[in-house]
């Protein structure tokens, strides 16, 4: 007989939880019109890639759109089919499928709501939750100066909803809006210079509109794109917002929001101990912050430049928090930390250039 060591030296190791990853990112809602089947019980449904689809659903605008997304290439991921049932406007219905599941963070809509007040609504509603709209407009109208403002194109840019995208396509058929949030689905921004820009890129199986340069000039006053020919080459130009911000930077920001929220959740949940209310426990969050913004430098979303007020960000942002001796009693009581602020310079892109010179 003898004593167990454990008499004299106890260990015990815990395992930390299991830090929670970046969730419904990059995620396509295509907001369908009661396809064949879907129900209350499964008005959301979920799809990996295109054979899942159409094994999946036989409606025709759900494939329309799928092809689209995942002709892409690189291939995207993640494809959700949220239906409208019985007489729910699609707005209702977006709400609905929300509520079932709210893990999308882009919405495209079948083309019976284009150019109508209902494409203005889920433009609003995207707005106010934070999500990005694929919108996609038929009418001609917006080629013409005099017209375009009156457009529903129009009065969504009229509005700066900053968060939805406009494709003008003379094709009724196609859905070049998913096309173009597939590709931006596919960047890696765990990545090294992997964010990119929407101007020059291609986008498989839709028809190139045919546009001239006095129509171009229309659809840029209202921030409508589209898949045209320059030259000889088809591209898409360029990435405009409604309001006129850059699809790019939007996703991006919506990226760096998100890794932010995860990486300090990850700190507070992963964490044995708790984080003290403390300095040195601010600084904790702080760092992943930086962690955050780092990343965004390294895959191409932040860069050194000046920030709005003129000043030079070598490392391409700062990070600014405020000392506990100089937070309120009630949040520190309430146990919420509110003293972090950050400013971080985009990247931007180029999209063309002006080039002078003298031969003689």
């Amino acid at each position: 007989m003898s004593v167990p060591y454990n008499n004299i030296v106890n260990v015990s190791i815990g395992i930390a939880p299991t830090p929670v990853a970046l969730p419904g990112f990059g995620n396509l809602l295509f907001l369908a019109s009661l396809p064949t089947g879907v129900t209350e019980a499964n008005r959301v449904t979920t799809f990996g890639n295109l054979t899942e689809v159409t094994s999946g659903h036989s409606d025709t605008e759900v494939i329309a759109a799928a092809t689209a997304y995942f002709a892409q290439v690189p291939t995207p991921i993640v494809f959700m089919v949220g239906a409208v049932l019985g007489t729910e406007t699609p707005l209702e219905g977006l709400i609905e499928c929300g509520l079932f599941d709210g893990s999308f963070n882009e919405v495209v809509t079948d083309k019976v709501w284009r150019d109508s007040a209902d494409a203005i609504a889920v433009s609003d509603f995207c707005q106010g939750s934070g999500r990005i709209f694929g919108n996609t407009t038929n009418d001609a109208s917006v080629l013409d100066t005099a017209a375009a403002a009156g457009t529903i194109a129009g009065q969504i840019d009229a509005k700066s909803n900053g968060l939805t995208v406009t494709s003008y396509s003379s094709v009724v058929a196609e859905y070049p809006s998913a096309s173009v949030l597939g590709r931006i689905n596919t960047v890696n921004y765990q990545g090294t210079n992997t964010t990119l820009t929407l101007m020059f890129k291609i986008l498989p199986t839709i028809t190139v509109s045919s546009i001239n340069s006095t129509q171009k000039a229309a659809l840029e006053s209202i921030n409508v794109n589209s898949f045209i020919k320059v030259g000889s080459t088809s591209l898409y130009s360029d990435g405009r917002m409604a309001g006129g911000g850059w699809l790019d930077t939007v996703h991006g920001v919506s990226w760096l929001e998100k890794q932010i929220q995860l990486n300090v959740f990850n700190l507070l949940y992963a964490s044995t101990t708790k984080i003290s209310y403390t300095d040195g426990g601010i600084a904790l969050v702080v760092q992943q912050v930086d962690l955050a913004l780092r990343q965004a430098v390294r895959n191409g979303l932040v860069a050194a430049g000046n920030d709005s007020e003129g000043n030079y960000l070598p490392a391409g942002y700062e990070i600014f928090s405020v000392p506990v001796t100089e937070v309120s009693a009630s949040d520190k009581g309430n146990r919420i930390y509110n003293g972090i602020t950050f400013k971080a310079v985009g990247a931007g892109a180029i999209h063309g250039s002006v080039i002078t010179g003298s031969f003689t």
